[in-house]
């Protein structure tokens, strides 16, 4: 399967950073419901709800939603199936960046770090399921990190590290369950190999990537996001992936004559290699 066309996909963290990227690229396959979860709504969300059913014929809608509460996230899935008749694929690219020490960090601010972080994601897990394990096309991907338990790492971003870690244990622990395995949900999770062109970046990478070399447009994360849910159940799932490693695996060319990869022959280099993660 090469086209979402059809499917109904909700995305959290959609209109900025990553999650834009990731939902400009999806609205290419047109004739899908596309529905974006936040607390707010702002004129860039209307511009971009306007954009995908304008220019693509893409069924895009907004629902409030706060991710931290799960009256909230439960409220929004039932009104999602109520209007759709189910949901086949979610997204979940909201993240909060605090890098202060551990002991500096206010409780107001390590709570709000864990609850969008790790625990929303396995509220919206939760609530989606039930929906999920009716789709013939279910899959999760979560933008998380692979787990590096660098002491030094975890000892200067202690909150950040340990809620994005989560996320990623989550997304292995449910993509091993017997009852997501059963009903064929892939559960997969996506990060960036290095930060992109335009400055965007989630401040945790592998140190032989740190270089500022070679760095490519934002867009390529929402290629590899594409190039993950678009495969059928048992292509992949457990799996952290970096963006270039996906589009590798995938046969996508993301190079230009003037911007040449330097990523090693084997995709694999980039998942096995132990140097040490680095916080910008």
């Amino acid at each position: 399967m090469t086209t979402l066309a059809n499917k109904t996909i909700l995305v959290t963290g959609g209109l900025q950073g990553l999650g834009k990227a990731i939902t400009s690229r999806i609205i290419e396959d047109r004739d899908l419901n596309l529905i974006l979860l936040a607390k707010d709504k702002n004129e860039a969300t209307d511009q971009f709800l306007t954009q995908a059913r304008t220019n693509y014929g893409v069924e895009a809608r907004f629902v409030s939603t706060d991710i931290r509460d799960v009256d909230s996230i439960n409220a929004a899935v039932d009104k999602i199936v109520s209007l759709y008749g189910g949901i086949d694929i979610l997204i979940h690219a909201a993240t909060v960046m605090i890098t202060q020490h551990g002991h500096m960090i206010p409780q107001a601010q390590y709570d709000l770090s864990c609850d969008i972080n790790s625990r929303s994601s396995f509220l919206l897990a939760k609530s989606c399921f039930p929906y999920l394990s009716q789709s013939k096309h279910a899959h999760i991907l979560n933008i998380a990190p692979p787990i590096n338990l660098d002491p030094k790492i975890l000892g200067s971003y202690t909150t950040y590290a340990a809620s994005q870690y989560m996320r990623s244990m989550i997304t292995v622990g449910l993509a091993n369950h017997t009852d997501w395995i059963k009903n064929e949900i892939s559960v997969n999770a996506l990060w960036p190999l290095k930060q992109y062109k335009s400055g965007e970046n989630v401040l945790m990478y592998q140190s032989h990537t740190q270089q500022q070399l070679d760095l490519k447009d934002i867009s390529i994360i929402g290629d590899a996001a594409h190039a993950i849910i678009s495969k059928p159940y048992g292509a992949y799932n457990g799996e952290f992936f970096y963006d270039e490693e996906v589009l590798e695996l995938a046969g996508i060319d993301f190079t230009t004559d003037d911007n040449i990869s330097d990523f090693e022959n084997n995709p694999q280099y980039a998942r096995d290699s132990q140097h040490e993660d680095i916080f910008a």
